[in-house]
């Protein structure tokens, strides 16, 4: 049997048809690439505008995929990949986005996202991955950085997931100091290689960072995940394969993200052949690589990083009732009841944020 470890290694992105662009991104992970216009930055602010309110002091991430609001979701996916689509098609070829979203740092203590890779989403094997990460303002170092350790991409295994640890989840410390910040401005695009290492930092700003995120596949690319049984110590990672639709219909990706996906089929069993790394063999790693340390994170971050799960949106519907007597308050409870089930239908339509809010009726009645 061959060793996985020893066997893979990733395959160009051979979708991108810039090749400035592909070899920057085969060899670096990661590329800032050109910039939106005006016009198709404003429409991603305008529709984050109309769409979303938070209210949160202690800071966190929402991201909008994580919504239970399926509706949402999918507005969100198709809007974001209308404006996006122009820039996408002039270095791109044979692909297709599989999720678009935006995700938004609200300003607080517990902000900071930790060091991680994206998860698998495809066949390693045969495909690489992409994303675009697009500030919708400028990124400073008070905001919540986006930072990458250049050329990990290459270094760890084709089957990620967050049912089962990375190599290196005992030494964040260790892999912070390899980590680079991008200060970035509005519009700004960064193509990356879902593999590469990375977090963001705490917004300390006082407002909301907004960022628009796009996952890119080779069109003939099936959509995977993996899953390993945490109660099992030597469990084999399944790999499940998905209809291309799985990111934007599957309820539970922040509820439930631990449990095995309800849907899809098995398409594999493999051994877990990437056991923990310890800090000495994880800077040899970065040494065979070429990949030196940038030491401009402290080692100590911040890991209690507060999900949100849907934005605080209570929309308030006023309607006034048309006079009742005294003697018959039912009659006036029955006109509210129908007068908001005709707003609330609208409301719905114009509310703040996604999820299933509630409404907050302010009703008046004259009694005579």
């Amino acid at each position: 049997m061959i060793s996985t470890k020893t066997a893979w290694q990733p395959v160009a992105h051979s979708y991108i048809t810039d090749t400035v662009l592909r070899e920057r991104i085969d060899t670096d992970g990661f590329c800032v690439h050109g910039r939106l216009s005006e016009a198709s930055l404003n429409e991603l602010k305008s529709l984050f505008a109309s769409t979303h309110h938070f209210e949160n002091g202690e800071g966190g991430m929402f991201y909008s995929v994580y919504s239970q609001d399926l509706v949402y979701r999918r507005k969100m996916h198709d809007e974001i990949g209308a404006i996006l689509k122009s820039y996408l098609d002039q270095w791109l070829t044979d692909y297709k986005m599989m999720l678009n979203s935006y995700i938004v740092k609200a300003s607080g203590p517990r902000s900071e996202f930790y060091v991680h890779q994206d998860t698998t989403g495809l066949d390693e094997f045969k495909y690489s991955p992409l994303s675009l990460w697009i500030p919708l303002e400028d990124i400073t170092a008070e905001n919540g950085a986006m930072c990458v350790m250049p050329g990990s991409h290459k270094l760890f295994s084709p089957y990620r997931s967050i049912s089962f640890p990375a190599p290196y989840d005992d030494i964040h410390f260790a892999v912070r100091r390899y980590l680079q910040p991008l200060f970035m401005k509005a519009g700004d695009i960064l193509v990356f290689d879902n593999r590469i290492v990375h977090n963001s930092m705490q917004n300390l700003s006082g407002k909301e960072r907004v960022v628009v995120i796009s996952g890119i596949f080779p069109n003939e690319a099936k959509l995977q995940t993996c899953w390993k049984n945490p109660a099992i110590p030597d469990a084999k990672i399944e790999v499940i394969q998905h209809s291309d639709d799985y990111l934007l219909t599957n309820p539970n990706f922040l509820i439930d993200c631990h449990a095995r996906p309800s849907v899809g089929d098995t398409v594999a069993l493999v051994e877990d052949e990437w056991p923990k790394i310890t800090e000495t063999e994880f800077t040899a790693l970065c040494e065979e690589h070429g990949i030196a340390p940038v030491n401009y994170l402290n080692e100590n971050g911040h890991t209690d990083c507060n999900m949100i799960v849907e934005p605080v949106s209570q929309p308030i519907v006023s309607v006034e009732i048309p006079a009742v007597e005294a003697s018959q308050p039912e009659v006036a409870v029955g006109r509210l009841k129908d007068l908001v089930g005709i707003d609330a239908r609208g409301a719905r339509e114009r509310r703040t944020g996604p999820g299933r809010a509630s409404l907050l009726v302010a009703a008046t009645c004259r009694f005579y």
